[in-house]
């Protein structure tokens, strides 16, 4: 069956709404709106201030070459 034959059929509302609910439940994010705690915060930080310490790719280079 093709897309088009599906979009040109009627789909009950309340299997629509059974479909959109458990897309919903699986791509969902179920942090989205809250605040990040003060530990998260620091945590990402610190995270962010060593990953700009990486080495140059001209370091990895002389080290693997």
């Amino acid at each position: 069956m093709s897309v088009k034959e599906l979009q040109k059929r009627n789909i009950d509302p309340a299997l629509r709404a059974v479909i959109a609910d458990s897309i919903q439940e699986i791509l969902g994010d179920p942090d989205f709106g809250l605040e990040l705690t003060t530990s998260a915060k620091r945590k990402l930080k610190v995270a962010i201030k060593d990953t700009r310490k990486g080495k140059t790719l001209a370091e990895i280079r002389a080290k693997y070459c």
